[in-house]
């Protein structure tokens, strides 16, 4: 499935937020960063493991950094879903199986804090092996808030896939399917976020592009 390059216009305004939050994390601007301080550092022989074996590596605001592979992903209780959405070439209707990405990113053990709020500060970027970037906020997976059952798929109409996808249920158009998942982040926004700094990067398309 062809898709045009994401740009801000497809994003809601936290959405736009944590994307111009990664592109100040890659350009070294001086715009304040996502709050890192609590993770442990990168397990590089996890996220080489996850490519081998085409599961997923994950890092940011987590205990539990490096991988997770496609047998792993495969242990968690798998939840059908059936979705229907437009894309680019015309409507499209397909059957999912998979973990809950909720029930994938509990097993890490996100950093929350104490503050009962804190979960509504982070937000999850799900990068595609080809550089594809698409960002859904933890409100929306939270069962207590907007309950959206997204799940990282392992098949479609019942056959396999080569690798995990992310799946959004309630989402009119598919452009937040992340074909190919390679990477999942978990950052919490800081206050200094709010100044308006991070959201004057107005176009995305160098962020890559999804099939």
């Amino acid at each position: 499935m062809s898709r045009m390059r994401t740009r801000v216009a497809l994003f809601s305004a936290t959405t736009l937020a944590a994307t111009a939050a990664v592109a100040t994390l890659t350009v070294g601007s001086s715009t304040a960063s996502p709050d890192l301080s609590n993770a442990p550092t990168v397990n590089a022989a996890g996220q080489d493991a996850a490519a081998k074996h085409k599961g997923i590596s994950i890092n940011g605001a987590i205990e539990d950094r490096g991988a997770i592979s496609r047998a792993e992903l495969e242990d968690f209780t798998q939840r059908p879903m059936k979705m229907k959405y437009q894309t680019s070439g015309g409507e499209q209707s397909h059957r999912y199986s998979g973990p809950l990405l909720l029930a994938v990113l509990n097993s890490v053990e996100p950093n929350f804090s104490s503050d009962k709020h804190d979960p509504l500060r982070f937000v999850i970027l799900v990068k595609a092996t080809d550089g594809f970037l698409a960002a859904l906020t933890w409100g929306e997976i939270d069962p207590e808030l907007a309950n959206k059952r997204a799940i990282i798929a392992l098949t479609e109409d019942g056959k396999k896939l080569d690798r995990p996808r992310l799946v959004l249920p309630g989402d009119r158009h598919g452009a937040r399917q992340v074909y190919d998942v390679a990477t999942i982040s978990l950052l919490r926004l800081t206050p200094n976020m709010a100044s308006g700094a991070a959201g004057k990067q107005e176009d995305h398309a160098d962020v890559g592009h999804n099939h």
